[in-house]
């Protein structure tokens, strides 16, 4: 979904509906240090978003900065693009069919906030992956 477009595709229909992103927060999601990723597909991603979502895994082979990706995705949509480094799913607080085939599942939520001033307000925090090499 990310190289495909969801992101902008999805800045597109809120602003159809009225609206345009003000806060972007990314959620729970695999970091870099821990998501391998294989040369084709990461040749694709940075294609799309630029050589700087390449990076490696804590044990050194390719992978992909899947938060770097979402900020640049949004930054070419024209809406703000994330700041704080979000929980890395391979934290075993947080559901990863990747690292440990978890049955639970993260979620994406995007609202229009109509008559209330101000960026909506943000709830809850996570441990960031280890830093990759």
């Amino acid at each position: 979904g990310l190289v495909a477009g969801v992101i902008e595709r999805a800045g597109a229909e809120l602003r159809r509906l009225g609206g345009a992103p003000v806060t972007t927060l990314i959620g729970p999601c695999i970091g870099p240090s821990a998501y391998e990723f294989g040369p084709a597909d990461l040749a694709a991603a940075s294609g799309v978003f630029g050589p700087e979502v390449r990076s490696h895994t804590a044990w050194g082979t390719p992978a992909l900065d899947v938060p770097r990706a979402v900020a640049v995705a949004c930054e070419r949509a024209g809406w703000p693009a994330p700041t704080d480094a979000p929980p890395c799913t391979s934290d075993e607080r947080w559901f990863s069919h990747r690292t440990r085939a978890d049955q639970g599942r993260q979620t994406t939520v995007a609202w229009l906030e109509r008559d209330r001033p101000g960026p909506p307000s943000r709830i809850g925090a996570g441990r960031s992956c280890p830093p990759s090499p």
